[in-house]
């Protein structure tokens, strides 16, 4: 979890080590909770490739 305020939204330097067993009860409360829903989602190289090429990025 991000603790401290940053100057810029996303620096690289985002993000920290998650153990393993709290991941597992995250992902756990979260399947519960959206029995349903999606839970993983898969892009390809090339779509990432485009959204970086792209005038936007």
């Amino acid at each position: 979890m991000e603790t401290q305020n940053r100057q810029h939204p996303i620096d690289g330097t985002e993000g920290d080590p998650i153990d393993i067993k709290i991941a597992a009860a995250w992902t756990k409360n979260y399947r519960i909770m959206n029995p349903n829903e999606t839970i993983s989602h898969f892009l390809g190289i090339r779509f990432y490739n485009r959204s970086l090429n792209s005038p936007n990025a």
